[in-house]
């Protein structure tokens, strides 16, 4: 999927803004820490899967000690519009993560050589909320959303044996999706302070694939890293009303 998924999102905000009466459109800042999971975890290389110890399954080596999540850190700015009367609020942001890594080893010669992939991902999603067990104090939430993840791989290879080899670096739009569990508390008639859990599908993060050009660092053509993302993520948030 490429970026013109983000013009999809666009008209749909503003479509539901003109349908229906809004009260107060509120700008969100929040912050926090995530785990990024690299799902499935692939190393593409048809060229070596005979000379490897480690299992395969058709082009791929299955790699070994896999280290598949990594912390980092998040900051997002959001935009959101309640509707008058109801429960239910609509919020478009924009998210930047940190660059996490995963690893694992692939056996050549009896020895491990370790397969890196180091990944950004950022995304742009629209959410729906639906506030519950409401006072004049607080309020619970839950949500969906869908948008773009913009996903950066880059990776490496044999590092831990000193060797200099490399996957070219790749970048990617995929599709987004995500849910939320938060709790908000009023500190003041227009600000509020959000606590939020989401888990966010960030679609796939791959490395470029090698050429001929790369054999002078030791590896075959079309080899590349494969990763499918998700990240579990605890946020702080202030929202003002405006």
């Amino acid at each position: 999927m490429d970026r013109r998924v983000i013009f999809g999102l666009i008209p749909l905000v503003i479509s539901s803004y003109a349908c229906a009466e809004v009260a107060d459109s509120y700008v969100k800042l929040s912050v926090g820490g995530n785990r990024i999971e690299a799902d499935k975890l692939k190393f593409h290389n048809p060229n070596g899967v005979g000379l490897t110890s480690n299992a395969t399954s058709g082009g791929y080596i299955l790699l070994n000690n896999v280290s598949g999540d990594d912390g980092g850190r998040s900051i997002s700015l959001k935009w959101g519009y309640p509707f008058s009367d109801s429960n239910i609020r609509l919020e478009m942001g924009y998210t930047k993560r940190g660059e996490v890594s995963f690893t694992g080893t692939a056996a050549f010669g009896g020895r491990d050589f370790l397969q890196e992939i180091n990944v950004k991902s950022d995304s742009l999603m629209l959410f729906g909320y639906y506030d519950f067990l409401k006072s004049e104090a607080s309020s619970f939430y839950v949500g969906l959303g869908v948008g773009a993840a913009f996903n950066k791989a880059k990776g490496y290879q044999g590092r831990n044996l000193g060797g200099l080899g490399y996957f070219p670096g790749k970048e990617s739009t995929n599709l987004a999706w995500g849910a939320a569990l938060g709790y908000s508390a009023k500190i003041s008639d227009n600000i509020s302070f959000d606590v939020e859990y989401n888990y966010i599908d960030l679609g796939e993060a791959n490395t470029g694939t090698t050429d001929a050009s790369f054999a002078a660092l030791g590896m075959n053509p079309n080899e590349r890293l494969e990763s499918d993302l998700f990240s579990q993520e605890v946020t702080v948030g202030i929202r003002i009303l405006y």
